[in-house]
């Protein structure tokens, strides 16, 4: 249900909150939908980060309210964009959802970045 998916969300938060550097941005982009600025990173180091972020959300216990139980099958999905110059925002934007959608049609639960799969 959404208080649930509330508990989640806001684990997930919690999870890159602790993973990012001072100059990082986080940003909830819609529903369940986030958006992380990594400036002066690269696209290597951007994608080993979110790649630990996902173990670390999979690994963690969601306690599910109203149950003795954790959740299960909690996963994250991650595309991976770089800003190039010339480039607009919503360029940006396509891009990092182009490799959003390649990560949850192969299967969910993968970062995928230009060169990276």
């Amino acid at each position: 249900g959404h208080q649930h998916g509330d508990e989640v969300l806001k684990q997930f938060a919690a999870i890159v909150e602790m993973n990012i550097k001072g100059q990082d941005m986080v940003a909830r982009y819609g529903g369940d939908e986030f958006a992380i600025i990594f400036p002066r990173t690269t696209v290597l180091s951007a994608y080993n980060l979110l790649v630990r972020i996902k173990h670390s959300f999979e690994e963690a216990k969601l306690a599910v309210m109203g149950r003795d139980s954790a959740a299960s099958a909690v996963m994250a999905s991650f595309g991976v964009a770089r800003f190039s110059p010339g480039m607009t925002v919503q360029e940006l934007i396509r891009q990092a959802d182009s490799y959003l959608y390649q990560a949850k049609a192969a299967g969910r639960n993968r970062v995928m970045a230009i060169g990276f799969s």
